[in-house]
């Protein structure tokens, strides 16, 4: 018998090639072998459709409703391939689901037993004292309802059911604990997500549609997005559901509603960056400025102020090695656009037993709830006061009891303080970010769903059992159905900017390569092609980003924002061509006294390249380099290198000499210090001032050079040998032969000297 899983795959390749008599024989000789009567009656009365839908193709009958039963035909043989599998699976698997379907199976338990406990034990703790007996054991029954009732639906099968159409009309009753509904809507989407099945995807479908409740359709909308996204293919085929969302292109409400669950599944996504900023980043750094630090950096409003950061200079000192200050302009960026700032809390608290249970994370937060979990009546005005936020999701509030019930009574108190004095504002900032469409509740629902669904993938005990739907960015522009709706461009450009915030980069690419084709302006391009430079920079490709922003320049060549850009990677990539020149121009006709655009003009005049402005005037900008700052040390070897290059000229030769001479006596003083070190077994120094040891390399070669053509050969040596001093076994006359042919690529005279350098090299070892 092969496995499930190639099963799967081959009766999903016989169903996708039309092959589906072969499809019905395969999967009728895999029930016959579990013996399950149902299932095989099942696959007969499909077995009958398809012999009519045939013969009526034979001969030649007209059938218009061909294409929807040939549909239905298709998704009841996916139905009982994935009831095979459950059932074959659910065998021995130690997976949480099966395990929980085999408890389900062997208890007996049903939906509709389990609803009339449930509404039971809720009746009865609304009617009975709160410090009674009968209080207690309704809590406790009414939690063992709630659990029983998030296994079942959870585990149940594939395929039509009753207690389908009793959950649809459980979850839109808006005189039913929203406790029960806000569950049945979580095990329908967890039982969507383990494997898909048309008939509860619908069911999610009708509750959204037909509850009054802004909640329970956030929460069926952030589900029936998680599950486009995870089955595309398998929805696009479905005649009927193309249908059922067709009648959805045109309503606006639908459209604002998904584009505020696309914006809060996005946001959510954020956390795990931040999170892991917050632990490896920005903690350690903290810790070594003491425990007052972050007290002391915030204003009377409780918010971080930077501007703080100066007025300490021991602070300022260790940020110029922390980059801390960096760190935290980051993570107040990842913040303002929805960082989840309530995460770092949570993470804790999720190790608690209570997050043990997979039911817990799917329950919609309530009053009965903590009195279930033992918080005592003293504790709960500092809940809510903390549940005043808008940005507070469920299992936010649910760790915060079991935080509270763990404080100390001092630390308690301060919480209350803290929570009091910045909950206004942070719920006004909460409301901000959220706020999109003309219903808050909803709104405001979406955003702490998502985070609800992010915190239980990403920290529930056995999360590895699980497809991670936060792990991908959602391809929302390629759900079947409505993606060319929700493709459009404001929509687009909030996600591109959400994950450029919040560091997945390479995700904001993709995105902002979409949107290049979205407007033809050369403003709009250009603006997407910074966005994409910007991202690529971050992820250390500097090289792509460079043609990027000097791509996104052709397009707005008066912009200096990317002029400057281009300036700082093609310094660091040490390019310096027509294009990167072009950029330079405009910021040094805008400051002309700036040395970081006239220098890489200088260098490219160095190797020949000429300006003239419109007038017609050359404009010699390594003169007027060497006019603001001789003793520049890029300036000094700008210098010499052109008087290098008129190697015919001996004065010229010899006032390269001496132009170079105070970089070559920094030369001899590093290499002095460093014998000093080496002598003392002491720490090898710094190179000096602002040079580093390549840039004392080829100060020099390029002296060594200038000695040749003054004829110094003795010097030659000498400059030769500090080189091999300061390489050491990495030492080798082809780097020095590289320097030179780059610096002087024309130059005939040249060969003569890299044809003696072996000769010199072996003068030094002999002596």
């Amino acid at each position: 018998m092969i496995n499930t899983s190639d099963f799967k795959k081959s009766i999903s390749a016989k169903i996708e090639n039309g092959r589906l008599l072969e499809a019905i024989e395969s999967i009728r000789g895999r029930l016959l072998s579990l013996r399950d009567s149902g299932a095989i009656d099942l696959l007969n009365r499909i077995a009958s459709t398809y012999s009519f839908l045939l013969r009526f193709l034979r001969e030649g009958n007209p059938d218009p409703h061909r294409d929807i039963q040939l549909n239905e035909v298709r998704e009841d043989l996916l139905d009982l391939t994935e009831f095979i599998d459950r059932k074959e699976m659910g065998k021995d698997s130690p997976e949480l689901f099966h395990t929980q379907s085999r408890l389900t199976e062997f208890s007996d338990l049903n939906f509709s037993e389990a609803l009339g406990r449930f509404l039971s034990a809720d009746a009865a703790r609304q009617l009975s004292a709160p410090d009674s007996d009968e209080y207690k054991k309704s809590l406790t029954a009414q939690n063992m309802a709630l659990k029983d009732i998030f296994s079942i639906v959870w585990t149940m099968l594939p395929g039509k059911s009753s207690d389908l159409t009793s959950i649809i009309n459980v979850a839109i009753d808006p005189d039913i604990s929203f406790s029960l509904r806000g569950v049945l809507v979580g095990a329908l989407i967890m039982n969507l997500l383990h494997a898909y099945d048309r008939h509860k995807f619908n069911a999610l479908l009708s509750i959204e549609s037909k509850t009054q409740s802004e909640k329970i359709r956030a929460r069926a909308l952030t589900g029936i997005a998680l599950i486009l996204d995870t089955y595309p293919q398998r929805i696009g085929r479905d005649e009927a559901l193309r249908r059922r969302f067709e009648s959805l292109s045109d309503d606006l409400t639908f459209y604002t509603r998904m584009r505020e669950v696309i914006y809060s599944l996005a946001k959510a996504r954020g956390a795990v960056n931040y999170l892991r900023k917050m632990q490896t980043d920005l903690f350690p750094d903290i810790r070594k400025f003491g425990p007052d630090f972050l007290k002391n950096i915030k204003n009377d409003e409780g918010e971080i102020d930077l501007e703080k950061l100066e007025e300490n200079p021991e602070w300022s000192k260790m940020m110029e090695k922390t980059g801390i200050e960096k760190k935290l302009r980051r993570l107040t960026n990842m913040q303002s656009s929805g960082a989840d700032m309530m995460l770092t809390m949570f993470e804790q608290a999720s190790r608690n037993f209570f997050f043990n249970e997979i039911d817990s994370w799917f329950r919609p937060f309530a009053e009965w709830e903590t009195e279930r979990l033992g918080m005592s009546a003293d504790l709960r005005p500092i809940l809510e006061v903390f549940s005043l936020n808008p940005g507070i999701c469920d299992s936010d509030k649910f760790s915060m009891v079991i935080n509270l019930q763990r404080m100390p009574e001092s630390a308690r108190a301060l919480l209350r303080s803290t929570f009091e004095a910045q909950m206004a504002e942070l719920s006004e900032e909460a409301k901000s970010m959220m706020l999109h469409t003309s219903t808050p509740e909803f709104d405001v629902e979406c955003y702490n769903y998502a985070r609800t669904l992010f915190r239980f993938f990403n920290f529930f005990r056995s999360k590895q059992e699980f497809d991670n739907p936060f792990e991908r960015a959602q391809r929302f522009s390629q759900w079947p159905f409505i993606g060319n709706i929700l493709a459009e461009k404001e929509i687009m450009s909030a996600v591109g900017e959400y994950y450029y915030r919040q560091g997945f980069f390479h995700d904001a690419i993709a995105v902002y390569r979409q949107l290049e084709d979205y407007d033809a302006s050369d403003e709009w391009k250009a603006f997407c092609l910074q966005k994409i430079g910007c991202a690529q920079e971050k992820t250390g490709r500097v090289c792509e980003a460079l043609d990027t922003f000097i791509e996104a320049f052709k397009l707005a060549p008066e912009d200096e924002w990317i002029a400057k850009k281009i300036a700082k990677l093609s310094s660091a990539t040490s390019t310096n061509s027509e294009d990167v020149r072009r950029a330079l121009l405009l910021l040094f006709f805008k400051d002309r006294d700036n040395l970081d655009y006239l220098l890489p003009l200088a260098e490219a005049e160095s190797k020949g390249w000429i300006y003239e402005d419109p007038s017609g005037k050359r404009i010699k900008f390594l003169d007027r380099a060497a006019y603001l700052a001789s003793d520049n040390h890029e300036v000094i070897r700008l210098l010499a290198t052109r008087r290098a290059g008129m190697n015919n000229d001996l004065t010229a030769v010899k006032e390269g000499l001496e132009i170079l001479r105070p970089l070559i006596d920094n030369a001899e003083m590093y290499l002095a210090s460093v014998s000093l070190s080496e002598s003392t077994g002491s720490e090898i120094p710094e190179p000096l001032e602002t040079d580093s040891e390549q840039d004392i390399v080829e100060d020099l070669i390029l002296a060594l050079y200038l000695f040749y053509l003054n004829g110094q050969e003795g010097e030659c040596v000498a400059m030769l040998k500090n080189l091999r001093h300061i390489r050491k076994e990495k030492f080798s006359l082809s780097e020095v032969e590289t320097c030179l042919r780059r610096k002087f690529p024309s130059d005939a005279t040249l060969m003569n000297l890299i044809e003696a350098l072996p000769l010199y090299n072996d003068a030094i070892a002999e002596k």
